[in-house]
């Protein structure tokens, strides 16, 4: 199983870390009341699902690795069907990459080649998953 596609690609990259997020949406409609204890009134719209993934380069393959980091930085006007392990199987969702970080790791005095640590990349939906019952 491929633990990660993005794009419908599962990129030659090795995932260290994977944690799952989720945002319950409400409308404008929900909020504190004026009644005493200012009991919320709940309008739910849905539940947003989001992954929050950690890839490593693996070694000799720097430029997958740079393909992967030079994708999700791309900004675009429509998201990007993921596929990410949840539960016993994947979600498939259409996202956007909200954040990403990334620190150098060496510049290879000799070679002049680059190596970068590992990318955390925070990946939302575009669309809740889960409805209100």
């Amino acid at each position: 199983m491929d633990y990660v596609k993005i794009g419908g690609k599962a990129y030659d990259v090795i995932v260290t870390n994977i944690e799952r997020n989720f945002e319950i949406l409400q409308s404008s409609n929900a909020g504190a009341t004026l009644a005493p204890g200012a009991r919320e009134t709940l309008d739910p719209l849905g539940t947003r699902i989001g992954h929050r993934v950690t890839f490593k380069r693996k070694s000799g393959h720097e430029k997958e690795f740079d393909e992967l980091w030079d994708f999700v930085i791309q900004p675009r006007f429509d998201g990007v069907w993921v596929d990410i392990v949840y539960n016993q199987d994947t979600l498939k969702y259409e996202a956007r990459f909200v954040s990403g970080n990334q620190k150098l790791k060496k510049i290879d005095p000799v070679t002049k080649k680059v190596y970068w640590g590992e990318l955390v990349l925070d990946i939302v939906p575009i669309e809740a998953q889960v409805k209100p019952i």
